[in-house]
């Protein structure tokens, strides 16, 4: 009897713990959602979970060959996941911990989310990609030729300058020199020329244009690079005075 009853305290100890235990959530339990895609970065977000104060987030190459690696962990429900390359297909997940003690236990897992990077604009520019810096990307239909045309519909007129003069940056850094070619400013439009000078030699323009559209204001970019001819004419010559 006594060791009957042994095993009848165990059996019940056992279901004590099933029954008591936290539960933890099957995997896909809820959704991560993707917002601001770029070549580079896209930012991530998801509901907070009952139960759960901290989330680990994980990538992994789009087509599941390689492990799941630890991206950041995050307490927010947003995350910015950066250093991405363009055209590159990735999965992401979000696991949601809970820390008790020295531990910390899973209260579940997202979907896996799958996406694909934007690929370069144009490849055989040898100028920076406007993308990268928040433009949006298109063709001009007034400029088909041009290397890039980007535009943005920025919150204040100082998030438009910010964007200009961090591409600005971006042309410096690779070596080339932004010299003022004229500005034209009515009815809530400016638009500033510059030529871009390598090597002493002008090789493209940028055009930058801001139209005040109530609080927001209307940025774009227009990069157009010029033939050795266009550019030995844009460069001033000698003039010979006849008296």
């Amino acid at each position: 009897m006594k060791k009957k009853g042994i095993i009848v305290s165990l059996v019940l100890s056992i279901l004590c713990m099933i029954f008591t235990a936290a539960p933890v959530s099957a995997a896909g339990s809820f959704k991560v959602e993707m917002s601001k895609l770029n070549r580079n970065s896209c930012v991530i977000s998801w509901d907070k979970q009952s139960g759960a104060d901290r989330y680990r987030v994980y990538i992994q190459d789009g087509a599941g060959t390689t492990p799941w690696t630890l991206y950041t962990i995050d307490t927010t429900g947003k995350v910015k996941v950066r250093n991405l390359k363009p055209g590159v297909a990735y999965n992401l997940k979000v696991r949601a911990l809970k820390k008790e003690g020295r531990k910390l236990n899973l209260v579940c897992e997202s979907e896996i989310l799958s996406f694909t990077t934007p690929a370069a604009s144009n490849v055989n520019s040898p100028y920076p990609d406007p993308a990268d810096y928040g433009y949006t990307v298109r063709k001009s239909s007034d400029h088909p030729n041009a290397d890039y045309f980007g535009h943005c519909l920025a919150s204040s007129y100082d998030k438009a300058t910010d964007m200009a003069f961090a591409y600005h940056k971006a042309l410096r850094e690779r070596g080339y020199k932004l010299e003022s070619a004229g500005k034209d400013a009515k009815e809530g439009i400016t638009i500033s020329t510059y030529s871009l000078i390598k090597n002493g030699v002008v090789v493209g323009t940028l055009t930058d244009t801001y139209e005040m559209r109530g609080a927001q204001t209307y940025v774009s970019v227009l990069v157009e690079s010029v033939s050795a001819t266009a550019a030995a004419v844009t460069t001033p010559a000698e003039t010979t005075v006849v008296e």
